[in-house]
């Protein structure tokens, strides 16, 4: 099995010149563990949960909500995003792309063609297949769409 028999094709990506805000608020509508960060098609980074969390004041602060997301909402992806990101080919072995993501502790891992995005693998499709194959069901079709 190869990575693009399980990637999310079409994912949902982020423009590296859109905020951080945007960023948070599609990792949670979407509720993926990391989006892409994109230049027109390009991979440019990847942004996480962490990340996100990472950016935010401390509980304590003396900041109101609505100061905190202003502020979240000044702050572009590009500069808080990882660069250069791990990514795979569509031909790399699903295995060693999931050695990957457990080695770097990915939630997510872009899979490119040059350096043009063209798919996702997240650990949640990842679970959702080792469960059907522990169940010794065939495997899913393919992943929703991201």
């Amino acid at each position: 099995m190869r990575a693009a028999d399980r990637m999310r094709r079409e994912p949902v990506a982020v423009a590296a010149a859109e905020s951080l805000g945007h960023g948070a608020r599609v990792l949670a509508r979407h509720r993926l563990g990391a989006v892409p960060v994109v230049r027109g098609d390009a991979l440019v980074g990847l942004l996480d949960a962490a990340d996100v969390a990472r950016a935010h004041p401390s509980a304590a602060t003396s900041l109101a909500i609505g100061e905190i997301h202003g502020r979240l909402d000044r702050v572009r992806l590009d500069r808080i995003a990882r660069p250069d990101p791990p990514a795979v080919g569509r031909r790399t072995p699903l295995a060693d792309a999931v050695r990957l993501m457990r080695t770097r502790r990915l939630a997510a891992l872009p899979v490119i063609q040059g350096d043009r995005l063209v798919g996702l693998l997240t650990d949640d499709d990842l679970l959702e297949l080792l469960a059907a194959l522990l169940d010794g069901e065939p495997p899913p079709s393919r992943p929703r769409a991201a």
